[in-house]
């Protein structure tokens, strides 16, 4: 979140009966946190994974992973105001 100022390492969860005979699956999650809680904040990441050989990365070829926050807002209709009635002509 701060251009690896700091980081963290999060645990990655094994999916159960995802081996295809090439490829294993592992689920884990990223939050965001305060102060990183605005439009356009990321979370680059890296991925580590451990075996009795050794250590293995994927950095995505040297460019991290990253997620990024994209807020949305809706027009809340309880506050559109409707001034089109004073322009009666």
């Amino acid at each position: 979140m701060d251009n690896w100022g700091t980081y963290f390492d999060y645990p990655a969860e094994y999916v159960f009966g995802s081996n295809d005979g090439d490829t294993d699956q592992f689920s884990f999650k990223l939050s965001f946190a305060p102060p990183y809680t605005t439009h356009g904040s990321r979370i680059e990441f890296v991925v580590r994974y451990e075996t009795s050989v050794g250590d293995y990365w994927a950095n995505n070829f040297s460019m991290n992973y990253a997620v990024t926050l994209l807020l949305s807002y809706e027009d809340d209709p309880t506050q559109t105001s409707n001034n089109n009635n004073n322009n009666i002509v």
